[in-house]
């Protein structure tokens, strides 16, 4: 069955991953504009597609370009030692949820297992980890009948910050560079870099010493021209904020003008729980895991000790700025909550979705 078209496009959806059953992840489709029942919930899919993968944080091993979905491999440390132990996959499957199905095989890339950061930009997936920088690169023809899809990786140059924790990143209006920010622990120093994926022979640049305001992935939203994610500063972590996207041509330090939204969009509940920001075409949807009580009570996930059943709240709004340059939703944020399968562990705490 051919999938829906919208103004002659594609109709996307929200992909979300969930680790509920024995022997890895499944990926299940949310309608994020579907109409909702009187409590506000949403019902993902059936699974669509499964993956092998030990039970970890999905981020770790889940990456998406284009329309495709596929596994991240990783090399594991050895327990109680610094060792790692080589990924065990000789090759990976690729899943594009246009075609519905498995479209064809890779080879793994050879990332560190702690926190790799995957970049879709285009129909090609850049991955940065701590101890390398590489590329997913599409094939170079096509298969004729468009049943098999084989990449290869390509050996990037290596990050000058790889000692360095990685606070936020970004790609730049232009859709070839990407923005990263690090955190030097030692002098507690902040120095944000680019690298042009355009150039065959591009190396790493130094923007200057200062960092982008977000804490993890900022996504540039054209109705604002402007950037926008998660607050980064450690008394605003649970705000959305916009900044000014930073010239190219510039050398010197800049004013980075940040302004955080006036809406209370995260959950209420007390802690400071991992939430993903997805943007989802012309908006956005926050996601974060709660527990909801029976009188509708949110409460934080907070494992072992779960009160409640588990839902993930997602909050779709879009921005602007009002008569008085404030950023705001303008009333337009809608709360949904999709249940959850029983078995998903893990996956919750730090909910892990694509859109397309």
């Amino acid at each position: 069955m051919a999938r829906k078209r919208c103004h002659g496009r594609l109709r996307q959806h929200l992909y979300i991953l969930f680790d509920d059953w024995s022997s890895g992840f499944s990926v299940r489709k949310v309608d994020v504009s579907s109409a909702t029942d009187s409590e506000g919930t949403v019902l993902p899919s059936p699974a669509i597609f499964r993956m092998e993968a030990e039970h970890e944080f999905p981020h770790y091993f889940a990456a998406a370009f284009g329309s495709k979905i596929i596994p991240m491999p990783v090399r594991r440390r050895i327990l109680g030692t610094a060792s790692l132990m080589p990924c065990d996959a000789e090759k990976i499957t690729v899943y594009d949820v246009h075609k519905r199905g498995l479209t064809g095989y890779g080879p793994p890339p050879k990332v560190d297992p702690v926190n790799p950061i995957c970049i879709p930009i285009g129909n090609r997936l850049f991955v940065l980890s701590s101890d390398s920088f590489q590329v997913l690169n599409p094939p170079s023809v096509d298969d004729p009948k468009g049943q098999r899809w084989k990449g290869s990786w390509r050996k990037l140059p290596l990050q000058p910050f790889c000692d360095h924790p990685i606070t936020s990143y970004a790609v730049h209006p232009d859709g070839t560079t990407i923005f990263v920010s690090a955190e030097n622990l030692a002098t507690s120093t902040f120095a944000t870099y680019t690298f042009n994926t355009a150039k065959s022979r591009s190396k790493w640049k130094k923007q200057g010493d200062w960092k982008l305001p977000f804490s993890g992935r900022a996504d540039f939203d054209p109705n604002l021209d402007a950037w926008v994610g998660i607050c980064g500063d450690l008394n605003s972590r649970r705000n959305i904020c916009a900044c000014d996207v930073v010239s190219l041509q510039s050398d010197e330090c800049p004013a980075l003008d940040c302004k955080m939204s006036k809406d209370e969009l995260f959950s209420k509940g007390p802690g400071d729980f991992p939430a993903n920001l997805v943007f989802i075409g012309n908006k956005f949807c926050l996601i974060e895991c709660v527990c909801l009580l029976d009188d509708g009570t949110e409460i934080p996930y907070d494992p072992p000790y779960i009160r409640g059943r588990p839902h993930f709240r997602m909050v779709t709004f879009s921005l602007e700025y009002d008569k008085n340059g404030d950023l705001t939703t303008a009333n337009s944020h809608r709360v949904r909550y999709c249940k959850v399968p029983k078995a998903a562990g893990c996956s919750m705490m730090e909910p892990m979705a694509f859109w397309m």
